[in-house]
């Protein structure tokens, strides 16, 4: 999976980029129509884009091991 993470404005991570055909490919595989992510408030769904960026620049940095697609959806 080639994931992009990418900046705003003051090169900070933002958010990641998932090429259209790589998520078409994963939505496929594990027969996903929609994702609803639900928050209670701001700070849980702050803190749970801050564990995801920590998480990626682990895995980038070899630190953490990578996960399988399925894995990852299910924590979702």
């Amino acid at each position: 999976m080639s994931l992009h993470i990418v900046n705003d404005k003051n090169g900070m991570p933002s958010g990641i980029f998932i090429p259209i055909n790589e998520w078409e490919e994963i939505k496929n595989k594990y027969s996903i129509n929609d994702i609803n992510l639900t928050f209670n408030n701001k700070n849980d769904l702050t803190e749970s884009l801050k564990q995801a960026l920590l998480e990626v620049s682990l895995i980038e940095n070899g630190k953490l091991a990578k996960k399988s697609a399925f894995n990852l959806l299910e924590e979702l």
